[in-house]
């Protein structure tokens, strides 16, 4: 009994842990997606000239600002970020950001493949020197930005939002993931021992 005890607790532990991940990566997604989609229909559209041209008009980086600051958009996002395929920032919300390369951003590869990219940061990353003044753990969501009508991506899109939520809503299913399935393997467990004898 003993040996079956030990075998049905380390089964709860792998299992355990393994639903708890799949229950934070599911809300991440979940999450970005609906922030991406949002922040699409108010962004891509003035990003389209980047499908011809290296720079953003000083108009559009006005319109950009404003979505960014006038609308309940901007409560949302801590930071944007619009990149270039060289790792190139082309517009932010922190003007000192402008203009500034890392080639060596994470995820942009995937992004210019047409994935979404999303993931709690620790901001450890180089290009994070502006966020880790006032934050230590954020939302990061990278889009790719398309020819409005084409497949072709222009550009990749990044956002930050805090997290506090977030890591509140994947903690409560996290509890709850843990308490089906410790009921779940004890009920297992009281069946073959009742059985075993």
């Amino acid at each position: 009994r003993f040996a079956s005890f030990i075998v049905m607790l380390l089964g709860t532990i792998v299992i355990g842990r393994w639903v708890a991940d799949q229950l934070k990566t599911s809300i991440i997604h979940e999450s970005a997606a609906a922030t991406a989609l949002y922040l699409d229909s108010f962004i891509v559209s003035n990003l389209q000239e980047l499908g011809h041209s290296k720079s953003l008009t000083p108009e559009h980086i006005e319109m950009l600002n404003k979505l960014l600051t006038e609308t309940n958009l901007g409560r949302h996002v801590v930071t944007v970020k619009v990149w270039d395929s060289d790792g190139l920032i082309l517009y932010s919300n922190r003007p000192s950001l402008i203009g500034l390369s890392f080639p060596g951003a994470s995820d942009l590869k995937s992004v210019l493949k047409g994935e979404m990219v999303a993931g709690i940061s620790d901001l450890q990353d180089e290009e994070n020197f502006e966020e880790r003044l006032s934050y230590t753990r954020l939302l990061e969501i990278y889009i790719p930005v398309r020819l409005i009508g084409t497949r072709q991506i222009i550009a990749v899109a990044e956002f930050y939002q805090e997290v506090d939520v977030l890591e509140a809503e994947i903690a409560a299913a996290q509890r709850q993931g843990w308490l089906v399935v410790v009921t779940a393997m004890a009920a297992i467990y009281l069946l073959l021992i009742r059985f075993a004898q």
